[in-house]
Parts: C-alpha cells; structure tokens; sequence
C-alpha cells in the first residue's frame, strides 16, 4: 500500500500488460464488487428517469478512467447509456442517497474477499483530516480553513477520515465535511442555499458541519464497529490524543480495542510515583533510565504511569539522532515495547498516501458544484474507486508473486532430479569398478558393454518415468472430469 501510483497512464498500462480494454477493466473490477450491493447500500430506488444501478455504474466509471467532470464522460463516449447527463447531475444532488452506506459497503465487499492468510501488522483504524481546497465561493457550506501544511487560511473544507488498515491494504472507510470558526467566514456572502428533508442523509451530513471533529471521530469509530471493521488499534496524531477520545477507544468491542497516538508537550499531568507531572517532568525524572535504540537510532524513556480520569497508560519519550526535540508517545497497551510502538504507529502514514493518491490521481479536490450533497458524492465515489484500485494493486502483485512461487517450485524439482541422477551414476560407477576389477582397471569401452551398464539403464528409465508421473501429472482431456 505504500505506493500505489496508479496514474491514467498506468490504468492504461495496467490493461495493456493483461491485453485488457477498458470494457475488460471494468469487467475485472465487477469481479470484485456488486453493483447491485452497493445500490441497495445507497437507500434510493428508481422513481422516474434513469435506472440507479445505470447510474452508479457510470458515476464510478467515470471516476475510475480519471474523467474530470460529466461533461467530459459523455463527452468521451465510453459507455452506451440511454440517459442524459442531467440525469447524473440529479442523481449527485439527491439528498436521500447514502453515500455513506455505500461506501461502507465497497469496503465490506472488498474486505471479505482477502484469504491470503493471516497479516503480520495489527488492524487498525486511522483517524486524520485533510484540507479540501475549492475556489468558489457560492458552494453551499464552504468556509476559510486553516491549513497546517501551509500555515495559512484557504477556502475550503476540512476532510476528516476514517481508513482502516488490515494489515495489508489501506482504505478510507468513512467521511465527513466540517468547517472551522474563522472572522473570514464574514466576507464569503451569496452562498448556495437548499432545503432539505430534515430526515434526509443529505440533511444529516450538513447538520455535521457544526460539530467538533472530536465527537465525529467517536461517532464514525462506533459506526465502523457495528459495521463489523474491528481494529486492533485506533491511531491518531497529537490532535485527537485527549482524555474524551482515548477513553471512547477504551470502551470499543468491550476493550478490546487500544489506543496508540502523539501527545504533546504541555500542561497535561499523569500520576507517577503518587506525583502528578506533565511529560517535560515526566522526562526528567525518569532521564536517568533512558535507553539506546539501535534500530530506530535514538534514545527513549519508557515510563508506566496513570492518565486522571482513564487508567493506567504507557508513554514513550523519544528523540532521534541529530535531533534536540523531543517527542512522545501514549499508548493503552501495557505489553508494547518501544520497538513495537514505533513500527505500529508508521503504519499512520498510510492514510497521508490515500489523502495524496485521492488528491494528485482522482482529483478529490476538483469538484465544483455548489450543491453540498454534491460534493459529498464526489468525496464518496472518490474513495471509493481508490478502494478499487488498491484492491486491484493488491491482487496484481499476489499474482505476480504466486509465479515467482511457480518459478521456484520449478527450480526445486529440477535439482531434486538432479540430485538423485547423480546418486545413481555415482552407484553405477562404484558397482561396476567392483565388478570389472576396480576402477583403476576398467576401459570406458569395457564399461559401455558391461552387464553393469545395461541394469544401470533400465534404473535409469525406470527413476525417470517416476519422477515425470510424480511431478507432472497428466492433464485431463477436455471433457473429463476430475473424478473420472
């Protein structure tokens, strides 16, 4: 998962490489996924108009041939359909859809579909958000967010995820679109206005813009749950790492899910020793047990102590080689070491990868349309094609991997044969020197019309039919079955 990179130019290799047109592509990916699964996912059937199942089978089209708008798909000409664009553009801003559902329903189809054995890393669930850049200023909801990678305000959305990694893929389970308190808000004016049923998912997905992202991060964490994703660990940066978070992780699956995340440096205290210090306390008092990571190449301060109002928790004070900052670590696990904690928490670099494959490869950000329940079925068909497509970079180097295997099976049978050929010439030669006088004695002549020679013959022909009936079976004619 750690570089997909599917580009256009590489969906169009990818077809290439498998003598694949995009009809066969698509064929490949209804291979994967029910359409007519996701449809019921959705909530919506057919009034008048355009069939849904038609309908979502060209919106996730268009997405998944990177086509940029609806014009540019039917102006393309990929598909027969016999609907009209408007079509589309009414089924985006129906606000009784749930993309929600159906998303989550690309992921359960998706998820029950790996049987490669059990994963060497944990399941976790990865919590983050994201800036959404837009231009216009008339999209209904938009407002001035503050971007922390550029250090500035930008009109927009603030995207935050849920993506669940099991332990070999990373995919975007669940989303939600919030704004932030800004003085800037005052200048956007003109903004896209619709009345919505007040029962309508549309609705509800609106109504959470309003909310803090901490309550939205527990309330997207408890639905994946029902949902049946069940991580081993929930994963966050030092943004969501408060009391009210971590304590909601705690109560998942009846505690069996932990906690793993960056805290920061500040007023915060933990109970140690019957004293209460913050983590720059924390550190010095406990300076003198610091530890060498060989591995990672830094030092490190393991401390057990107690979060007021929680439990007790596990933090890891570290700073790394060339560096004078320290950084920490919290976790609920009480059997974790250091070493595990850190490649644990790499695994939260996995959904920065979705944010910048979404973004640079599907275009999550190039949706303009004013009505809000459109942009939310952009950002979900986005996801959900990125779903698709790590499922198809999975699936693809499992195969190439399955004829390396082949390769190697070939190798090793090959020198088993080998082997065991040279075994018995090494037998011929010593019987037939004890039989001739010794093998300082006998002509290669002598040798060739030996009695010996002949028996060694036979042997030999016998070893090998063994071997090509053991190692290649005969194939079944057509028509025959296995049990004939």
């Amino acid at each position: 998962m750690e570089n997909l990179n599917l580009t256009a130019w590489e969906i169009k290799s990818f077809c290439e490489k498998h003598g694949m047109d995009t009809d066969s592509l698509w064929n490949e990916v209804l291979c994967r996924i029910k359409l007519s699964s996701i449809e019921r996912a959705l909530k919506v059937g057919k009034r008048s108009g355009a069939d849904v199942l038609a309908l979502l089978e060209a919106a996730l089209a268009a997405k998944l041939f990177v086509i940029g708008s609806v014009l540019g798909f039917f102006a393309r000409k990929l598909a027969d359909v016999d609907f009209e664009k408007t079509a589309l553009y009414r089924f985006f801003q129906n606000s009784h859809v749930d993309w929600r559902g159906a998303l989550y329903d690309v992921n359960r189809q998706l998820g029950t579909k790996m049987k490669d054995g059990e994963a060497p890393l944990p399941k976790v669930c990865i919590l983050d958000d994201s800036t959404i850049d837009k231009t216009g200023k008339r999209i209904e909801g938009v407002s001035y967010v503050h971007d922390h990678v550029g250090m500035r305000w930008v009109l927009g959305f603030k995207l935050l995820a849920l993506a669940w990694f099991d332990g070999c893929t990373c995919r975007v389970l669940d989303t939600a679109l919030v704004k932030e308190k800004s003085s800037l808000l005052k200048k956007i004016v003109g903004k896209f206005r619709k009345k919505r049923d007040t029962t309508s998912c549309g609705a509800k997905r609106k109504a959470e813009m309003a909310k803090d992202k901490i309550s939205l991060a527990i309330s997207m964490l408890k639905r994946a749950v029902r949902k049946g994703f069940i991580p081993d660990i929930v994963q966050t940066d030092s943004w969501f790492s408060c009391l009210k978070f971590i304590k909601a992780v705690r109560t998942l699956a009846n505690g069996s899910v932990h906690f793993l995340g960056m805290i920061k440096f500040g007023t915060r205290n933990f109970e140690c020793e019957g004293k209460l210090l913050n983590l720059s306390g924390l550190r010095r008092a406990n300076i003198g047990n610091a530890k060498r990571c060989r591995r990672f190449n830094s030092r490190y301060i393991q401390v057990d102590c107690v979060l007021p109002g929680l439990g007790a928790v596990r933090i890891f004070i570290s700073r790394y080689a060339g560096s004078r900052k320290w950084v920490a670590l919290l976790t609920t696990d009480m059997t974790m070491t250091y070493v595990k904690a850190i490649e644990t928490y790499m695994i939260r670099w996995n959904i920065e990868i979705c944010f910048k494959e979404a973004k640079q490869i599907l275009g999550l950000e190039k949706c303009q349309a004013r009505d809000f329940d459109s942009q939310i079925a952009h950002i979900a068909l986005v996801f959900m094609v990125h779903a698709l497509l790590v499922d198809l970079k999975a699936r693809e180097e499992y195969r190439s991997l399955g004829v390396l295997f082949e390769a190697l099976g070939d190798q090793r049978r090959t020198a088993l044969v080998t082997e065991r050929l040279l075994a018995l010439f090494e037998e011929f030669l010593r019987t037939a020197a004890d039989s001739l006088g010794g093998i300082g004695n006998v002509s290669v002549k002598e040798l060739l019309e030996s009695d010996v020679f002949d028996m060694f013959k036979k042997i030999l022909l016998g070893t090998l039919t063994d071997f090509i009936e053991k190692w290649n079976p005969p194939q079944l004619v057509e028509g025959e079955s296995k049990a004939a």
